[in-house]
């Protein structure tokens, strides 16, 4: 499967699940716009957009992610949406 258009630093080599996920879904139409990343020791905060295209229709959803890293690869990902109920409604 191909990376996704990435905006802003490469997601680590192993994406998770939320994104690998979505990826197929998308028709091949899926970018993330990173915004601003905020990093403290081996914790990293980074808001997002997150664009797709599906069925002919495009959309853009506000989100935060929280990575926990460890030695310099990413162990743990969290993702909080700005829009969770209209993005469950674009992907089901």
């Amino acid at each position: 499967m191909n990376q996704p258009t990435i905006g802003g630093p490469a997601l680590p080599p192993r994406m998770p699940s939320e994104f690998t996920q979505a990826i197929p879904l998308a028709s091949g139409a899926f970018s993330i716009d990173v915004h601003n990343v905020l990093a403290d020791e081996d914790l990293l905060v980074v808001s997002a957009t997150i664009n797709a295209q599906r069925n002919g229709v495009s959309a853009s959803f506000p989100e935060v992610h929280v990575w926990r890293m460890d030695d310099g690869k990413a162990i743990k990902f969290r993702e909080y949406q700005g829009n969770e109920q209209g993005e469950d409604r674009y992907w089901s």
